[in-house]
């Protein structure tokens, strides 16, 4: 692993991108970018910024869907990995859906803010290893009280 990992949180919701950015700071993760949009990605894309993870939310507002854009990051042979995020109910569905187009893992959002710090960066290590070809997908309690 680089000594410092690029991450890059795809959110169409600014708090969610921003208290994400936030708990990956607190882990130690320093280069974390933002964006809120597939066209935001591809402009990164384009201009050279490939990260080394990034976690993306399912959906996107108007704008393709999360996992889409993973397949569009992944038949493009970017050497990033992806990390879905979703808020929905729908749990296997949306991890279904994610390992479908090619993630190397699923996180439902309430698992950011609730992991203990040494699980979530054990989740992130797990998806930075590209020898590691399984699927991991990670699902907490939302009414768990947070410590």
């Amino acid at each position: 692993m680089k000594e410092l990992t690029k991450i890059l949180v795809v959110d169409d919701e600014e708090i969610n991108r921003k208290l994400i950015k936030e708990r990956l700071n607190r882990l130690g993760y320093s280069a974390v970018e933002e964006a809120g949009n597939n066209r935001d990605v591809e402009i990164l894309f384009k201009n050279g910024y490939v990260p080394d993870l990034i976690f993306m939310d399912t959906s996107m507002g108007r704008d393709l869907a999360g996992y889409e854009i993973c397949k569009r990051i992944k038949n493009n042979d970017y050497d990033s990995a992806v990390i879905g995020m979703s808020a929905s109910l729908l749990f296997e569905e949306c991890a279904e859906k994610w390992k479908d187009a090619g993630a190397d893992g699923f996180i439902d959002k309430y698992s950011i803010a609730t992991l203990d710090g040494v699980i979530l960066k054990a989740i992130i290590i797990y998806a930075l290893k590209k020898n590691d070809k399984m699927f991991h997908s990670v699902k907490s309690d939302p009414f768990k009280e947070v410590q």
